[in-house]
């Protein structure tokens, strides 16, 4: 099969790391996999060398009409069977060349927070069950939407105590803190600065704790972190410390993962946590609930909810069974969010799809 993901992106985030780990396991299954995208972007990079093919689509707007004619030329000249959009962007576009061109259309769905352009797709993706019921409240078709979460690939060994202990040294931290980070973008919906005003909080209750911000973001918002740091008087306290090279090894370091969002879909860093032993803290927001059940395979609490905040993270640094909880959480991502079963679940739609647009055409 020939499959084509389109996706409009220049950054790193969840989304880009789901294109290219669907792409990079369809194709080692003997697909085809072009992914249509912006040459100068995190995800153009992270497929150069291998087996995926990158094809420069600007999408530029929604009025692009060479981005148009590029992927059209695309779609004819590689004699794609199906093409897979990303976002609202990547779905305007991949509607409106495949309708033009007969190729049928799935679009996944990595957010409810637009549903704009998904009802021209044949099938819709929805990355969690939050995401399904915003599109349905919003005239979506309830036919044409099929949940599938993410999958990811934990490291094989993880991250071993020694290397734990040197991204903590690089941190300034040692054997003796108890680390609690967040992993994510750094923009306002992911709620570091929740995470800044507990750390004041709990400078005094529990010195022992030092708390990490990791994660790409813009030089405003990072900038704007910093400043609400410095003003608390918490520079040795909390570290921002950017992005990091390797996001399974900054998660070995923690203690406890941090996931305080406002907005919120489908994290796939918690899943990848979980499959690290680490325990994890989280807002009760979009799909998290999905993934996170309170006291069973982590700890929720209410949006902006500082003292709901503290209080889960009281219960997993120093709470009973926090040991049953890691087991649980780890054993959840071999059920429900390997790899391979979000890609057998894709495939599967791919050829529901395909049997559909052939039977109408016969």
């Amino acid at each position: 099969m020939t499959i084509i993901q389109v996706m409009h992106s220049h950054s790193l985030g969840g989304v880009e790391r789901h294109v290219v780990l669907l792409s990079r396991e369809l194709s080692k299954r003997g697909h085809k996999v072009i992914v249509a995208c912006p040459s100068r972007s995190w995800i153009w990079d992270a497929l150069e060398g291998s087996t995926v093919t990158t094809w420069h689509i600007a999408m530029d707007g929604l009025g692009d009409s060479t981005s148009v004619g590029r992927l059209s030329k695309l779609v004819h000249n590689g004699k794609a069977d199906l093409l897979h959009a990303h976002l609202p962007r990547g779905t305007f576009y991949a509607a409106k060349v495949g309708n033009r061109s007969g190729v049928p259309v799935i679009a996944t769905a990595h957010s409810g927070d637009s549903i704009k352009h998904y009802e021209a797709a044949d099938r819709i993706i929805c990355v969690a069950e939050a995401v399904s019921r915003c599109l349905s409240r919003n005239d979506i078709p309830q036919e044409k939407l099929r949940v599938i979460y993410n999958g990811i690939v934990p490291p094989s060994p993880p991250p071993s105590p020694a290397v734990r202990a040197a991204v903590r040294y690089s941190w300034g931290m040692g054997d003796d803190n108890k680390v609690v980070g967040m992993l994510a973008r750094l923009i306002p919906e992911k709620g570091a600065d929740l995470l800044v005003t507990l750390a004041e909080r709990w400078a005094n209750l529990h010195p022992e704790v030092r708390f990490v911000i990791a994660g790409p973001g813009a030089a405003s918002d990072e900038a704007l972190i910093r400043s609400g740091i410095r003003e608390r008087g918490l520079g040795g306290i909390v570290q921002v410390v950017g992005r990091v090279a390797n996001p399974f090894e900054a998660l070995a370091s923690f203690d406890v993962l941090t996931v305080p969002s406002r907005r919120e879909s489908f994290p796939a860093v918690i899943p990848e946590a979980f499959a690290l032993g680490v325990p994890v803290v989280a807002t009760q927001v979009g799909g998290i609930p999905e993934i996170v059940e309170d006291g069973s395979t982590g700890f929720l609490f209410a949006v902006d909810d500082v003292d709901g905040f503290s209080t889960a993270l009281e219960r997993a640094l120093y709470g009973p069974g926090t040991t049953e909880i890691a087991l649980r959480a780890s054993a959840l991502v071999r059920e429900r969010f390997s790899v391979e079963r979000m890609t057998n679940e894709i495939e599967q739609q791919y050829i529901e799809v395909l049997a559909a647009r052939q039977s109408r055409e016969v």
